[in-house]
């Protein structure tokens, strides 16, 4: 397969990873048990959510696995086609979008900073891992099991990171990086 294709799905992707679209949409990649692929790309808030798709039927031949179909339903791309048709598949996507120029626009920086620090809060909420106890965080009022190697649970053991800048602030809807001043 072309993998300039795959480069171009990568940058499709990263480009609408937000800190929230990849963890409620994303791009899937399934194989089909007469065989063949299965293309689910989810494009609820991107830029491609309200653009118009001609559906794409192509079969040639008698050859059972050479066909196609795209099509875009209910804010999903969703191409399947014959065992060898998965770069195919991604270049109609490709080209779809193509015909829509911006969607790939430079990301504003307060964007990339917001991406950037949930992606950091992120990265130490996972190695808290999961609640230990048995003692309970010792957060007044808290009843959330501690986490390992620490006294609080992993809101508080955030909270504190937090409070003491070692990890950033977002505003109370999550929108923005908060910049709080010392006082």
């Amino acid at each position: 397969m072309d993998q300039d294709i795959i480069g171009w799905v990568e940058h499709w992707y990263r480009v609408q990873c937000n800190g929230d679209w990849e963890h409620g949409q994303g791009v899937k990649i399934e194989t089909l048990d007469h065989p063949g692929w299965w293309v689910l790309i989810d494009l609820e808030g991107t830029d491609m959510s309200d653009k118009s798709f001609e559906p794409l039927e192509a079969r040639r031949g008698e050859d059972a696995d050479d066909w196609m179909s795209c099509r875009v339903q209910e804010g999903v791309f969703q191409g399947s086609g014959g065992p060898e048709k998965l770069g195919a598949i991604l270049r109609v996507f490709k080209e779809w979008c193509d015909r829509f120029p911006g969607w790939d626009a430079p990301l504003s920086p307060e964007h990339v900073e917001l991406v950037a620090a949930r992606e950091r809060i992120e990265v130490v909420r996972r190695a808290l891992g999961r609640e230990a106890g048995p003692e309970q965080c010792r957060e007044t009022n808290c009843t959330h099991l501690r986490v390992a190697h620490s006294i609080f649970c992993s809101d508080h053991h955030i909270a504190n990171l937090q409070r003491v800048g070692a990890l950033p602030v977002l505003s109370d809807d999550g929108s923005r990086v908060a910049h709080h001043t010392s006082e």
